[in-house]
Protein backbone atom coordinates (compact mmCIF):
# COMPACT_ATOMS: atom_id res chain seq x y z
CA UNK A 1 0.00 0.00 0.00
CA UNK A 2 2.65 2.42 0.77
CA UNK A 3 4.61 1.37 -2.41
CA UNK A 4 1.70 2.44 -4.01
CA UNK A 5 1.19 5.56 -2.53
CA UNK A 6 4.56 6.34 -3.30
CA UNK A 7 4.42 5.61 -6.96
CA UNK A 8 1.32 7.94 -7.16
CA UNK A 9 3.16 10.98 -5.28
CA UNK A 10 5.80 10.35 -7.88
CA UNK A 11 3.36 10.12 -10.63
CA UNK A 12 1.61 13.85 -9.80
CA UNK A 13 5.32 15.41 -9.02
CA UNK A 14 5.92 14.68 -13.18
CA UNK A 15 2.60 15.91 -14.25
CA UNK A 16 2.91 19.17 -11.59
CA UNK A 17 6.51 20.14 -12.33
CA UNK A 18 6.16 20.55 -16.25
CA UNK A 19 3.16 23.17 -15.39
CA UNK A 20 5.23 24.76 -12.81
CA UNK A 21 8.25 25.52 -15.39
CA UNK A 22 6.18 26.62 -17.53
CA UNK A 23 5.91 30.74 -17.66
CA UNK A 24 6.51 33.87 -19.73
CA UNK A 25 9.74 34.29 -19.19
CA UNK A 26 10.45 36.64 -22.13
CA UNK A 27 7.36 38.63 -21.61
CA UNK A 28 7.46 42.41 -22.71
CA UNK A 29 4.63 45.12 -22.27
CA UNK A 30 2.77 46.01 -25.52
CA UNK A 31 4.21 49.50 -24.66
CA UNK A 32 7.70 48.63 -24.33
CA UNK A 33 7.64 46.82 -27.93
CA UNK A 34 7.88 48.71 -31.51
CA UNK A 35 6.51 45.94 -34.14
CA UNK A 36 8.77 46.70 -37.58
CA UNK A 37 6.47 46.33 -39.97
CA UNK A 38 8.67 46.73 -42.79
CA UNK A 39 12.80 47.22 -43.89
CA UNK A 40 14.52 48.30 -46.56
CA UNK A 41 17.83 47.76 -47.19
CA UNK A 42 20.06 50.31 -49.19
CA UNK A 43 23.81 50.80 -49.71
CA UNK A 44 25.68 52.63 -46.80
CA UNK A 45 27.96 55.51 -47.98
CA UNK A 46 30.41 54.45 -44.85
CA UNK A 47 29.79 51.33 -44.41
CA UNK A 48 28.28 48.23 -46.64
CA UNK A 49 24.40 48.60 -46.02
CA UNK A 50 21.36 51.29 -44.71
CA UNK A 51 18.56 49.84 -43.54
CA UNK A 52 15.56 51.49 -42.65
CA UNK A 53 12.96 50.30 -40.18
CA UNK A 54 9.29 51.28 -40.44
CA UNK A 55 7.64 50.36 -37.18
CA UNK A 56 4.52 51.46 -35.31
CA UNK A 57 5.12 53.08 -31.83
CA UNK A 58 2.44 51.03 -30.00
CA UNK A 59 3.32 53.11 -26.86
CA UNK A 60 1.83 56.13 -28.75
CA UNK A 61 -1.77 54.72 -30.05
CA UNK A 62 -4.66 56.08 -28.28
CA UNK A 63 -8.08 54.94 -27.56
CA UNK A 64 -11.00 56.57 -28.11
CA UNK A 65 -14.97 55.53 -28.45
CA UNK A 66 -14.50 54.56 -31.89
CA UNK A 67 -11.42 52.85 -31.15
CA UNK A 68 -8.21 53.07 -32.09
CA UNK A 69 -7.50 56.76 -32.87
CA UNK A 70 -4.28 56.67 -34.80
CA UNK A 71 -1.06 54.32 -35.27
CA UNK A 72 1.84 56.21 -35.64
CA UNK A 73 4.56 55.17 -37.49
CA UNK A 74 8.57 55.96 -37.79
CA UNK A 75 11.00 55.80 -40.01
CA UNK A 76 14.32 55.21 -38.93
CA UNK A 77 17.48 54.74 -40.60
CA UNK A 78 21.50 53.73 -39.98
CA UNK A 79 24.06 52.57 -41.92
CA UNK A 80 25.84 49.28 -40.70
CA UNK A 81 27.83 46.24 -41.88
CA UNK A 82 24.86 43.75 -42.03
CA UNK A 83 21.28 43.60 -40.60
CA UNK A 84 22.07 42.55 -37.16
CA UNK A 85 24.77 45.28 -36.41
CA UNK A 86 22.00 47.58 -37.35
CA UNK A 87 19.27 46.65 -34.68
CA UNK A 88 22.32 46.18 -31.97
CA UNK A 89 23.12 49.96 -32.86
CA UNK A 90 19.37 50.68 -33.02
CA UNK A 91 18.86 49.44 -29.84
CA UNK A 92 21.28 52.40 -28.55
CA UNK A 93 18.76 55.32 -29.49
CA UNK A 94 15.67 53.21 -29.25
CA UNK A 95 14.21 52.84 -26.14
CA UNK A 96 11.45 50.29 -27.10
CA UNK A 97 12.43 46.48 -27.61
CA UNK A 98 12.43 45.97 -31.99
CA UNK A 99 10.12 42.89 -32.66
CA UNK A 100 9.84 41.15 -36.12
CA UNK A 101 7.22 39.21 -35.74
CA UNK A 102 5.09 41.36 -37.45
CA UNK A 103 7.01 42.32 -40.45
CA UNK A 104 5.22 42.38 -43.60
CA UNK A 105 7.82 43.33 -46.04
CA UNK A 106 11.49 44.14 -47.00
CA UNK A 107 12.43 46.05 -49.59
CA UNK A 108 15.89 45.93 -50.94
CA UNK A 109 16.83 49.07 -53.20
CA UNK A 110 18.00 48.24 -56.63
CA UNK A 111 21.53 49.26 -56.09
CA UNK A 112 21.45 46.61 -53.81
CA UNK A 113 20.13 44.34 -56.07
CA UNK A 114 22.47 44.78 -58.82
CA UNK A 115 25.00 43.56 -56.95
CA UNK A 116 23.63 40.01 -56.02
CA UNK A 117 20.68 39.65 -53.32
CA UNK A 118 22.15 36.11 -52.02
CA UNK A 119 24.03 37.51 -48.96
CA UNK A 120 21.35 39.94 -47.76
CA UNK A 121 18.16 37.86 -48.43
CA UNK A 122 19.72 35.14 -47.08
CA UNK A 123 19.69 36.42 -43.40
CA UNK A 124 16.30 37.54 -43.41
CA UNK A 125 14.87 33.94 -44.93
CA UNK A 126 17.10 32.02 -41.95
CA UNK A 127 16.38 34.11 -39.28
CA UNK A 128 13.98 32.54 -36.67
CA UNK A 129 12.37 36.24 -36.06
CA UNK A 130 10.62 37.03 -39.33
CA UNK A 131 7.60 35.17 -40.76
CA UNK A 132 7.83 32.69 -43.50
CA UNK A 133 5.26 34.62 -45.21
CA UNK A 134 6.90 38.13 -45.16
CA UNK A 135 6.72 39.56 -48.57
CA UNK A 136 9.71 41.06 -50.38
CA UNK A 137 10.49 43.73 -52.75
CA UNK A 138 13.08 45.83 -54.96
CA UNK A 139 12.66 49.21 -55.39
CA UNK A 140 13.43 51.42 -58.37
CA UNK A 141 15.50 54.07 -56.20
CA UNK A 142 16.52 54.29 -52.52
CA UNK A 143 14.60 51.72 -50.53
CA UNK A 144 14.07 54.32 -47.95
CA UNK A 145 12.91 57.12 -49.57
CA UNK A 146 9.57 54.24 -51.20
CA UNK A 147 8.90 53.50 -47.10
CA UNK A 148 8.92 57.30 -46.01
CA UNK A 149 6.34 57.90 -48.84
CA UNK A 150 3.92 55.30 -47.81
CA UNK A 151 0.76 56.91 -46.50
CA UNK A 152 -2.48 54.79 -46.60
CA UNK A 153 -5.55 56.79 -47.72
CA UNK A 154 -8.01 53.76 -46.94
CA UNK A 155 -6.33 52.84 -43.78
CA UNK A 156 -4.35 54.57 -41.25
CA UNK A 157 -2.15 51.01 -40.81
CA UNK A 158 0.42 50.30 -43.10
CA UNK A 159 0.29 46.68 -41.79
CA UNK A 160 -2.77 46.51 -43.14
CA UNK A 161 -2.00 48.32 -46.51
CA UNK A 162 0.87 45.79 -47.08
CA UNK A 163 -1.72 42.80 -46.48
CA UNK A 164 -4.06 43.72 -49.13
CA UNK A 165 -1.17 45.24 -51.62
CA UNK A 166 0.83 41.79 -51.14
CA UNK A 167 -1.79 39.09 -50.13
CA UNK A 168 -4.33 39.79 -52.65
CA UNK A 169 -4.58 37.30 -55.38
CA UNK A 170 -7.12 39.68 -57.09
CA UNK A 171 -3.72 41.72 -57.72
CA UNK A 172 -2.79 41.73 -60.97
CA UNK A 173 0.14 43.76 -61.38
CA UNK A 174 2.58 42.33 -59.18
CA UNK A 175 3.83 39.13 -58.74
CA UNK A 176 2.42 37.52 -55.64
CA UNK A 177 5.67 36.02 -53.77
CA UNK A 178 7.14 35.42 -50.32
CA UNK A 179 10.80 35.03 -48.89
CA UNK A 180 10.54 31.32 -48.65
CA UNK A 181 9.52 31.11 -52.01
CA UNK A 182 12.41 33.25 -53.27
CA UNK A 183 14.81 31.22 -51.03
CA UNK A 184 14.05 28.10 -52.26
CA UNK A 185 14.43 29.42 -56.05
CA UNK A 186 17.98 30.59 -55.01
CA UNK A 187 19.25 27.86 -53.51
CA UNK A 188 17.73 25.10 -55.63
CA UNK A 189 18.60 27.52 -59.07
CA UNK A 190 16.22 25.78 -60.79
CA UNK A 191 14.33 29.03 -61.13
CA UNK A 192 14.96 32.51 -61.05
CA UNK A 193 12.98 34.89 -58.97
CA UNK A 194 11.00 37.66 -59.49
CA UNK A 195 9.98 40.60 -56.95
CA UNK A 196 7.47 42.80 -56.82
CA UNK A 197 8.56 46.03 -58.31
CA UNK A 198 8.02 49.34 -55.96
CA UNK A 199 9.21 53.20 -56.38
CA UNK A 200 7.89 56.79 -55.60
CA UNK A 201 5.89 58.27 -58.03
CA UNK A 202 7.24 60.58 -60.25
CA UNK A 203 4.77 61.15 -62.48
CA UNK A 204 4.63 64.56 -64.49
CA UNK A 205 0.71 64.89 -63.20
CA UNK A 206 1.79 64.18 -59.52
CA UNK A 207 3.92 66.67 -59.45
CA UNK A 208 2.25 69.55 -61.12
CA UNK A 209 -0.38 68.83 -58.75
CA UNK A 210 2.09 69.28 -55.69
CA UNK A 211 3.41 72.19 -57.45
CA UNK A 212 0.17 73.47 -57.65
CA UNK A 213 -0.52 72.71 -54.06
CA UNK A 214 2.48 74.34 -53.07
CA UNK A 215 1.82 77.66 -55.13
CA UNK A 216 -1.61 78.45 -53.72
CA UNK A 217 0.03 78.11 -49.97
CA UNK A 218 2.43 80.74 -51.53
CA UNK A 219 -0.31 83.14 -52.87
CA UNK A 220 -2.17 82.45 -49.40
CA UNK A 221 0.54 83.65 -47.21
CA UNK A 222 1.03 86.20 -49.59
CA UNK A 223 -2.61 87.91 -49.50
CA UNK A 224 -3.31 91.19 -51.17
CA UNK A 225 0.54 91.65 -52.48
CA UNK A 226 0.17 88.95 -54.54
CA UNK A 227 -2.57 89.86 -56.03
CA UNK A 228 -1.43 93.58 -57.23
CA UNK A 229 -0.22 93.94 -60.90
CA UNK A 230 0.66 96.68 -63.07
CA UNK A 231 1.33 96.97 -66.97
CA UNK A 232 4.68 96.01 -66.79
CA UNK A 233 3.80 92.83 -65.22
CA UNK A 234 1.35 91.60 -67.88
CA UNK A 235 3.58 91.39 -71.01
CA UNK A 236 5.61 88.98 -69.45
CA UNK A 237 2.69 87.05 -67.98
CA UNK A 238 0.98 87.26 -71.27
CA UNK A 239 4.70 86.04 -72.77
CA UNK A 240 4.09 82.80 -70.33
CA UNK A 241 0.69 82.43 -71.34
CA UNK A 242 1.49 82.26 -74.56
CA UNK A 243 4.02 79.63 -73.60
CA UNK A 244 2.40 77.90 -71.63
CA UNK A 245 -0.20 77.57 -74.62
CA UNK A 246 2.36 75.94 -77.08
CA UNK A 247 3.45 73.59 -74.49
CA UNK A 248 -0.12 72.40 -73.51
CA UNK A 249 -0.50 72.14 -77.61
CA UNK A 250 2.63 69.87 -77.32
CA UNK A 251 1.72 68.07 -74.29
CA UNK A 252 -1.78 67.27 -76.02
CA UNK A 253 0.52 66.04 -79.55
CA UNK A 254 2.48 63.62 -76.94
CA UNK A 255 -0.83 61.98 -75.88
CA UNK A 256 -2.42 61.77 -78.70
CA UNK A 257 0.67 59.82 -80.15
CA UNK A 258 0.77 57.89 -76.82
CA UNK A 259 -2.67 57.03 -77.24
CA UNK A 260 -2.20 53.66 -79.65
CA UNK A 261 0.38 52.26 -76.88
CA UNK A 262 -0.84 50.16 -74.18
CA UNK A 263 -1.74 52.13 -70.62
CA UNK A 264 -0.59 49.20 -68.54
CA UNK A 265 3.14 49.48 -70.24
CA UNK A 266 3.90 51.73 -67.13
CA UNK A 267 6.68 50.49 -64.30
CA UNK A 268 6.34 51.81 -60.80
CA UNK A 269 6.75 54.57 -60.25
CA UNK A 270 5.97 56.29 -63.77
CA UNK A 271 2.06 55.92 -63.59
CA UNK A 272 0.24 59.20 -64.32
CA UNK A 273 -1.65 59.80 -61.45
CA UNK A 274 -2.77 61.56 -58.34
CA UNK A 275 -2.73 60.75 -54.92
CA UNK A 276 -1.81 61.66 -51.22
CA UNK A 277 0.10 58.22 -51.07
CA UNK A 278 2.98 58.44 -53.73
CA UNK A 279 4.25 54.80 -52.81
CA UNK A 280 3.71 53.08 -56.03
CA UNK A 281 3.78 48.90 -56.41
CA UNK A 282 3.91 48.32 -60.66
CA UNK A 283 5.70 45.63 -62.47
CA UNK A 284 7.93 42.74 -61.05
CA UNK A 285 12.01 43.08 -61.08
CA UNK A 286 13.92 39.49 -62.65
CA UNK A 287 16.94 37.84 -61.31
CA UNK A 288 19.25 36.46 -63.21
CA UNK A 289 21.10 32.88 -62.68
CA UNK A 290 23.75 34.43 -60.57
CA UNK A 291 21.32 36.41 -58.33
CA UNK A 292 21.28 39.81 -59.37
CA UNK A 293 19.19 42.39 -60.89
CA UNK A 294 18.41 41.61 -65.17
CA UNK A 295 15.39 43.12 -65.64
CA UNK A 296 12.28 45.29 -65.11
CA UNK A 297 8.74 44.27 -66.15
CA UNK A 298 5.96 46.58 -67.01
CA UNK A 299 2.48 45.91 -65.85
CA UNK A 300 1.02 44.39 -69.08
CA UNK A 301 4.23 41.80 -69.11
CA UNK A 302 3.76 40.83 -65.13
CA UNK A 303 0.03 40.67 -66.16
CA UNK A 304 1.27 37.68 -68.54
CA UNK A 305 3.34 36.38 -66.00
CA UNK A 306 0.17 35.64 -63.32
CA UNK A 307 -1.56 33.69 -66.65
CA UNK A 308 1.08 31.98 -67.62
CA UNK A 309 1.80 31.29 -64.03
CA UNK A 310 -2.05 30.32 -63.33
CA UNK A 311 -1.58 32.68 -60.36
CA UNK A 312 -4.77 35.20 -60.38
CA UNK A 313 -8.34 34.74 -59.93
CA UNK A 314 -9.71 37.41 -62.11
CA UNK A 315 -8.23 40.45 -63.75
CA UNK A 316 -9.29 42.93 -66.26
CA UNK A 317 -8.09 43.48 -69.72
CA UNK A 318 -8.13 45.41 -72.34
CA UNK A 319 -7.14 45.49 -75.79
CA UNK A 320 -4.76 47.78 -77.10
CA UNK A 321 -6.44 47.34 -80.77
CA UNK A 322 -10.07 47.95 -81.65
CA UNK A 323 -12.87 46.27 -83.17
CA UNK A 324 -13.78 46.56 -87.14
CA UNK A 325 -15.95 48.95 -85.62
CA UNK A 326 -13.66 51.30 -84.39
CA UNK A 327 -14.87 50.68 -80.60
CA UNK A 328 -12.67 49.62 -77.54
CA UNK A 329 -12.82 46.13 -75.89
CA UNK A 330 -12.81 45.72 -71.97
CA UNK A 331 -13.26 42.68 -70.78
CA UNK A 332 -12.99 40.23 -67.15
CA UNK A 333 -10.54 37.08 -67.84
CA UNK A 334 -11.13 34.47 -65.51
CA UNK A 335 -8.71 31.51 -65.79
CA UNK A 336 -10.11 28.10 -66.41
CA UNK A 337 -8.13 25.23 -64.88
CA UNK A 338 -4.26 25.45 -64.13
CA UNK A 339 -2.11 26.15 -67.37
CA UNK A 340 -0.80 23.24 -68.46
CA UNK A 341 2.37 22.52 -69.72
CA UNK A 342 4.35 20.02 -72.24
CA UNK A 343 7.98 20.25 -73.25
CA UNK A 344 9.93 18.03 -75.39
CA UNK A 345 14.02 18.10 -75.95
CA UNK A 346 14.76 17.57 -79.44
CA UNK A 347 18.62 18.06 -80.18
CA UNK A 348 19.13 20.19 -76.73
CA UNK A 349 16.57 22.50 -77.67
CA UNK A 350 13.59 22.80 -75.45
CA UNK A 351 9.89 22.84 -77.18
CA UNK A 352 7.84 24.51 -74.46
CA UNK A 353 4.22 24.33 -75.47
CA UNK A 354 1.53 25.94 -72.84
CA UNK A 355 -2.08 25.94 -72.73
CA UNK A 356 -4.36 28.77 -71.33
CA UNK A 357 -7.83 28.55 -71.17
CA UNK A 358 -9.95 31.80 -70.23
CA UNK A 359 -13.57 32.47 -69.43
CA UNK A 360 -14.77 36.05 -70.68
CA UNK A 361 -17.06 38.48 -69.27
CA UNK A 362 -17.86 41.83 -71.21
CA UNK A 363 -17.32 44.81 -68.98
CA UNK A 364 -17.49 47.59 -72.09
CA UNK A 365 -18.55 47.15 -75.67
CA UNK A 366 -20.31 48.71 -78.19
CA UNK A 367 -24.22 48.39 -78.32
CA UNK A 368 -22.87 48.37 -82.47
CA UNK A 369 -20.99 45.34 -81.44
CA UNK A 370 -24.05 42.33 -81.22
CA UNK A 371 -23.32 39.29 -79.52
CA UNK A 372 -24.95 36.88 -81.63
CA UNK A 373 -23.13 38.28 -84.67
CA UNK A 374 -19.51 38.58 -83.14
CA UNK A 375 -19.59 36.63 -80.26
CA UNK A 376 -17.03 34.01 -82.12
CA UNK A 377 -15.07 36.71 -83.75
CA UNK A 378 -14.49 38.53 -80.10
CA UNK A 379 -13.38 35.34 -78.94
CA UNK A 380 -11.14 34.66 -82.13
CA UNK A 381 -9.84 38.21 -81.42
CA UNK A 382 -8.63 37.95 -77.98
CA UNK A 383 -7.16 34.38 -78.47
CA UNK A 384 -5.00 35.90 -81.47
CA UNK A 385 -3.96 39.23 -79.22
CA UNK A 386 -3.03 37.05 -76.34
CA UNK A 387 -1.31 34.17 -78.13
CA UNK A 388 0.86 37.24 -79.78
CA UNK A 389 1.90 38.50 -76.65
CA UNK A 390 2.10 35.90 -74.06
CA UNK A 391 4.65 34.23 -77.12
CA UNK A 392 6.75 37.53 -77.26
CA UNK A 393 7.13 38.04 -73.32
CA UNK A 394 8.21 34.10 -73.25
CA UNK A 395 10.80 35.09 -75.80
CA UNK A 396 11.70 38.13 -73.89
CA UNK A 397 12.25 35.82 -70.66
CA UNK A 398 14.59 33.45 -72.14
CA UNK A 399 16.31 35.85 -74.86
CA UNK A 400 16.64 39.23 -73.50
CA UNK A 401 16.53 38.55 -69.60
CA UNK A 402 17.86 35.06 -70.16
CA UNK A 403 15.99 34.21 -66.71
CA UNK A 404 13.75 30.80 -66.31
CA UNK A 405 11.35 32.79 -64.01
CA UNK A 406 8.47 30.07 -64.92
CA UNK A 407 10.63 27.21 -63.20
CA UNK A 408 10.69 24.84 -66.71
CA UNK A 409 13.46 23.23 -66.23
CA UNK A 410 11.60 21.79 -62.89
CA UNK A 411 9.36 20.58 -64.74
CA UNK A 412 11.93 19.49 -67.40
CA UNK A 413 14.27 17.27 -65.36
CA UNK A 414 10.76 15.45 -64.20
CA UNK A 415 11.37 13.04 -67.66
CA UNK A 416 14.77 12.04 -66.83
CA UNK A 417 15.13 9.43 -64.50
CA UNK A 418 18.63 10.12 -64.07
CA UNK A 419 18.11 14.62 -62.89
CA UNK A 420 22.38 14.26 -63.52
CA UNK A 421 21.26 13.86 -67.74
CA UNK A 422 20.19 17.11 -67.62
CA UNK A 423 22.51 19.68 -66.42
CA UNK A 424 21.76 23.07 -64.46
CA UNK A 425 24.34 24.97 -66.01
CA UNK A 426 23.65 23.16 -69.56
CA UNK A 427 19.60 24.36 -69.60
CA UNK A 428 20.99 28.26 -69.21
CA UNK A 429 22.01 27.85 -72.86
CA UNK A 430 19.30 25.45 -73.83
CA UNK A 431 16.58 27.91 -72.45
CA UNK A 432 18.20 30.87 -74.14
CA UNK A 433 17.17 28.78 -77.57
CA UNK A 434 13.72 26.99 -76.23
CA UNK A 435 10.67 27.40 -78.80
CA UNK A 436 7.65 28.87 -77.27
CA UNK A 437 4.01 27.39 -78.71
CA UNK A 438 0.88 28.98 -76.75
CA UNK A 439 -2.52 28.03 -77.45
CA UNK A 440 -5.42 30.33 -76.14
CA UNK A 441 -8.73 28.87 -75.55
CA UNK A 442 -11.14 31.49 -75.24
CA UNK A 443 -15.35 31.35 -74.23
CA UNK A 444 -17.11 34.84 -74.25
CA UNK A 445 -19.88 34.04 -71.55
CA UNK A 446 -23.03 35.70 -72.40
CA UNK A 447 -23.60 38.46 -70.20
CA UNK A 448 -27.33 38.74 -69.27
CA UNK A 449 -29.32 42.01 -70.22
CA UNK A 450 -26.42 44.02 -71.68
CA UNK A 451 -26.76 41.32 -74.63
CA UNK A 452 -30.39 40.90 -77.04
CA UNK A 453 -30.52 36.97 -76.16
CA UNK A 454 -33.68 36.50 -78.76
CA UNK A 455 -30.91 36.69 -81.48
CA UNK A 456 -29.55 32.97 -79.86
CA UNK A 457 -25.94 32.33 -79.49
Amino acid sequence: MRELFKKAVILCLIVLLPLSLSGCYDYREPEDVSFVIAIGVDKGENMAYKITFQGMATSKIKSSEQGTEGHPVYNTAIEAADFQNAVDLANSFLADFLSFAQTKLIVFSEDVAKEGLEEPLFFFARNSEFSADAYVAISRGSAYDFLSSVQPILTQNPSKFYEMIFESNDEEYIPIINITEVYYDIMSGERQPVFPLVAVNNSKLNQETQDDKESKKEENAEGKSGQQSDQSESEPNEGKMQEASQSDQSDEQSSTEKSSESSENYLAGDLERVSENNAEILGMAILSREHSLAATATAAETKYYNMVNGDFDQLGFSLDQKTENGEAISVSLTGLGKPLYSIKMENDIPHITIGLSFLVDTIYLAETYHYAENRHTLENLLEEYLTKNITDFLYKTSQDYKSDIFGFFKLTKKQYWDYGQLDLDKWAEQYENAEFTVQVDVTHKRSGIMYDTSLGG
